[in-house]
């Protein structure tokens, strides 16, 4: 998908079961994406340099591996909580990240985080896991 001028992308409340198109977004100045509560139950890898925002909550996502292979160097803030992330997890790379929201989920260990590259995190949420 081509929208070289979208700035903000909503799609909260859809149904959506997959978001896998986003590993082919030509988006170059987007900022904001939000696919909370629908049926998604995967993340793709994702190539969006300019993404700040990223919110997929209340979803069916079981794993966050994707974010291990995608290049986000601006995202601040990522909301995954209310989904079905369970056991460790993975090993990730977002140097901009200010904001990890991993609430309501079934994460059992978090020791991966001191491998991270997280330097920006001030906020991290893991309550109800």
């Amino acid at each position: 998908m081509k929208l070289p001028n979208l700035h903000s992308h909503n799609m909260r409340n859809n149904k959506m079961p997959s978001i896998n198109s986003l590993q082919y977004w030509e988006v170059p100045r987007i900022y904001d994406i939000d696919f909370s509560i629908n049926f998604i139950t995967a993340l793709p890898p994702m190539n969006i340099p300019s993404l700040v925002i990223f919110k997929v909550s209340n979803n069916r996502i079981a794993s966050i591996r994707a974010l291990s292979e995608s290049n986000l160097p601006s995202l601040e803030v990522l909301d995954i909580s209310h989904n079905l992330i369970e056991g460790e997890l993975p090993v990730i790379k977002l140097r901009s990240l200010k904001l990890l929201n991993l609430e309501h989920n079934r994460i059992s260990r978090i020791e991966s985080l001191a491998e991270s590259r997280l330097p920006k995190l001030t906020t991290l949420k893991l309550s109800h896991n």
